[in-house]
């Protein structure tokens, strides 16, 4: 970090003399929907370690497969995740039809991970209830993040026979889900079903799917949800019919889930914005809105971004505008770099890699874990793009994540109103990850009604903390 004397520097001021209130654990998520295929077991000890660190409370855990590679394909992979023989509601008492071996794989890496919750997403249809289906011949828009699947064969993708056994077997599922001591935040139906890749039915089956599902899983006692939209085609129907009819039909709808991989945060940030808004349009203002994977664009050639530095800046940003635009939760990466990259290639997705060792993105989940020592929000005036700034709930210590996820510097004048911090920065950049495995060295600063000026280079994310000292730090706390 370089404290320099710059005029272009834009103002941010930390405001201790208005209300405070507690920022919410935005971080705790991952969307490590089939840990056995990204090739997780056995958990390595310093990965638990570093899930720990970075507060990773619940993983979205699914019954299929979404990888690329030979376990699109038939045989033994396949026959494993075939979870239920049956085909009528009688056949759904009968124990002997289901097999859970995939899913106990699964769980047994969340229990090993010491995870608290998952969020459990139905995404696989059994061969015994397929209204088998040829795969459609993808859209030009979607093929480019397609690149090196291999397609589902039109059976696991495919809406069910019948929706009511489908539902009810679905509900074993999660039973057994609890059964192994794990709390299901909500169920989730399907994975980006707007995509021919991982869904062959129209919208109107889905929703033939959904309702009876999503009533069933009430009336269990289960929230629940959908339909994990891919933010890619048809907002018509995936986004402003499903919620429309949700509403219109008293549908159960805890929770509207979606997707979104852009190039710049503020998109991911104005697109949970406009879901938002339309939920409440609708009289739905008890669903979340929940954004369970998402990142930097996925088109051809950016995968080297997804495990550097550039990718911790872009996440620190996104997270604390998700909150002002009101989404509940989300589960942004995946927990590790999946089995097909040599273990030590590539970074990619994951918040490490297989055996632990932490890519640039953990420290931007460790830094909003470390906020919640200091998570009473302080309002910020000036430029709070990406700022994020809170005290303990004594108004003992100071905590602030600043990011910059442009391609050009960012010079910030910070300032603090009503006391002042003995305090230290630090400055993740890509340098210093492929050097020191974190940040640069801290730099003392004294922040308070005089203004510091500080430099954050393109694509890296800071870090300050410190002791408050003055009286009126311990003001206006709600």
């Amino acid at each position: 970090m370089t404290v320099i004397d710059s005029p272009a520097a834009t103002s941010v001021v930390l405001d201790l003399q208005r209300p405070r209130a507690r920022f919410p654990r935005i971080h705790e998520g991952r969307y490590e929907v089939d840990p056995v295929g990204s090739g997780i077991a056995p958990v390595a000890p310093r990965l638990v370690e570093t899930a720990r660190r970075a507060g990773i409370r619940f993983l979205r855990i699914g019954l299929g497969i979404w990888l690329p590679g030979p376990t699109f394909e038939p045989g033994k992979a396949v026959a494993e995740r075939e979870w239920f023989h049956g085909s009528t509601l009688q056949d759904v008492a009968d124990d002997s039809l289901y097999d859970w071996t995939h899913l106990d794989r699964n769980l047994d890496i969340c229990v090993a991970l010491g995870v608290e919750e998952v969020l459990f997403n139905v995404d696989y249809m059994p061969a015994t209830l397929s209204a088998r289906r040829k795969p459609p011949k993808l859209p030009r828009a979607i093929r480019h993040i397609a690149q090196g699947y291999s397609f589902p064969d039109g059976v696991r993708s495919s809406p069910p026979r019948d929706p009511e056994v489908f539902a009810a077997a679905s509900l074993r599922a999660v039973r057994h889900v609890e059964s192994r001591g794990l709390r299901i935040r909500a169920v989730e139906l399907w994975n980006e079903p707007d995509l021919p890749l991982f869904y062959t039915g129209s919208f109107e089956e889905f929703w033939r799917m959904y309702a009876p599902f999503a009533r069933v899983m009430r009336e269990a006692g289960h929230r629940v949800g959908g339909p994990s939209w891919a933010h890619v085609l048809q907002p018509e129907l995936w986004r402003d019919e499903f919620i429309a009819r949700c509403a219109r039909e008293q549908v159960p709808l805890d929770v509207y889930t979606w997707h979104r991989y852009p190039r710049s945060p503020q998109t991911v940030i104005d697109c949970a914005r406009a879901i938002r808004e339309l939920l409440d349009r609708n009289g739905l203002q008890a669903t979340e809105s929940v954004i369970d994977e998402w990142g930097y664009n996925l088109h051809e050639g950016e995968p080297g971004f997804w495990g550097s530095a550039a990718m911790a800046a872009f996440m620190a940003t996104a997270l604390v505008g998700l909150v002002d635009a009101g989404v509940a939760a989300q589960a942004g990466g995946l927990l590790c770099d999946p089995a097909p990259l040599p273990l030590d290639g590539e970074r990619m997705l994951g918040l490490a890699r297989r055996n632990g060792e932490p890519n640039p993105v953990f420290h931007c989940f460790a830094a909003y874990e470390d906020f919640q020592q200091t998570p009473m929000r302080i309002p910020v005036d000036g430029d709070p793009a990406g700022v994020l700034a809170g005290t303990d709930e004594e108004s003992t210590r100071l905590g602030v994540i600043i990011s910059n996820a442009e391609d050009t510097p960012r010079r910030v004048a910070l300032s603090l109103r009503g006391a002042e911090c003995d305090a230290e920065l630090r400055l993740l950049t890509q340098q210093s990850f492929d050097r020191d495995g974190g940040f640069e060295p801290a730099v003392a600063l004294r922040i308070g009604g005089d203004p510091v000026e500080v430099e954050l280079p393109p694509r890296t994310m800071a870090v300050v903390g410190g002791a408050l000292l003055g009286p009126d730090a311990r003001q206006v706390v709600v």
